[in-house]
């Protein structure tokens, strides 16, 4: 008997604001596309298309498959999935963030099955979102990354020339930056303010 998947998808999605806009065939398939059995362990990327999407749905011809083609079509200018025809890779951008690896050994089992995934950018382009969803990672989970997805950014295909993710040192350096950064900002605008208030009678 297989394992079940399980996935988590926050409640507050109903009050998100591309959600809202998206129509009823849209929504639907949203939530199929988050929680329907073409999902893999690894969230967010999964090898499937309209046709799969539409015969799980039970519209696979007709009128229904027009449909679920449409709403197909609305996911992807909302920017909410990704998706590679040629190789069939379908990716939510998002997906890993709301449901990060729990311990190292899950972000293993995800190296493992990602690396059966069929040879589409999207897919290399899904390491920085699971990158992005450890935050501030323990030394056991970042010693896991560095023996999985860590070692495919040594050796990225052709094609892809810029780093997909920032070193975890050089990531909290870039943070520290960006709050000095904008801390200065502050102070001068402060400054700024009293200058401009001059002295008063």
């Amino acid at each position: 008997m297989s394992v079940p998947i399980f996935r988590k998808v926050d409640p507050r999605v109903w009050d998100d604001d591309k959600f809202i806009e998206l129509s009823d065939d849209a929504k639907l398939l949203w939530l199929l596309i988050l929680t329907g059995p073409q999902t893999s362990y690894v969230p967010g990327l999964m090898t499937t298309g309209i046709g799969t999407l539409a015969e799980v749905l039970r519209k696979g011809s007709g009128e229904g498959f027009e449909r679920v083609s449409k709403a197909f079509q609305e996911l992807l200018e909302m920017g909410l999935i990704e998706h590679d025809p040629k190789y069939r890779v379908l990716r939510v951008p998002n997906a890993p963030r709301y449901n990060p690896p729990d311990n190292p050994n899950v972000l293993r089992g995800w190296f493992r099955i990602w690396k059966s995934a069929p040879e589409s950018p999207l897919k290399y382009a899904h390491i920085s979102s699971i990158f992005e969803s450890l935050g501030d990672p323990s030394p056991a989970m970042r010693k896991a990354w560095d023996e999985t997805f860590g070692t495919v950014l040594q050796t990225l295909p052709e094609g892809f020339t810029e780093p997909l993710v920032e070193p975890f040192g050089k990531q909290k350096q870039k943070q520290k930056q960006k709050q000095k950064q904008k801390n200065d900002q502050d102070h001068d605008q402060t400054l700024s303010a009293i200058a401009s208030d001059g002295p008063t009678a």
